[in-house]
């Protein structure tokens, strides 16, 4: 409207400028928040942990397929949400407790090297209104894994993989691809920068 003009201002959603690629010590520093030891590669989810985000689902599907690496971690980066949720409970119940990491709340200025340092970031969430951090990975250039569900395709577009997010062995092939294909990491980072 023309009488509005000057007084509206459009704020898409989107990712900080500081949401980019990081160095060794950017990412060694984050990766010593989370836990991640230096011998060691890592799956990455950044969220509040709560039944939406479907991480029972990533955990059980990360049993099915953690034993093809055993150099590789997940971590569950994020503090306690509603429902009383406990990865942790799930994996010991399936027997891969010390390759599920659980560091807590990651400060906003360690994401960009978490992002950075990680072989792809896991995103099963069942309702995503935006899913920023999805655009942060990718930003990152991060190889993205995300849920077929609500915002995430928009998101992600042909940046990432995206599955099912009620189907354990749909969440684990896509995990499988993108630990041990390197020249599609390459190709989704690409894109995902883009």
């Amino acid at each position: 409207f023309p009488s509005c003009r000057g007084r509206v201002i459009v704020a898409p959603l989107g990712v900080d400028a500081d949401m980019r690629p990081c160095g060794p010590e950017e990412i060694a520093a984050a990766r010593a928040a989370l836990g991640v030891r230096p011998d060691r590669r890592y799956v990455l989810y950044v969220g509040t942990l709560q039944p939406r985000k479907n991480l029972d689902r990533l955990v059980t599907a990360w049993s099915l397929v953690c034993d093809r690496w055993p150099e590789v971690d997940l971590v569950l980066a994020g503090r306690p949400g509603w429902g009383g949720h406990d990865p942790a409970a799930i994996a010991r119940r399936l027997g891969i407790e010390r390759r599920v990491l659980l560091p807590g709340y990651v400060p906003r200025a360690m994401l960009p090297g978490a992002y950075s340092g990680a072989v792809a970031l896991a995103h099963p969430s069942l309702y995503e209104g935006f899913g920023l951090t999805v655009a942060e990975a990718m930003a990152c250039g991060t190889t993205v894994l995300a849920s077929r569900a609500s915002s995430l395709p928009e998101v992600v577009g042909d940046a990432g993989l995206l599955f099912d997010p009620t189907d354990d062995h749909a969440i684990a092939e896509c995990l499988r691809l993108a630990i041990e294909d390197e020249g599609l990491r390459r190709r989704l980072s690409t894109a995902g920068r883009a």
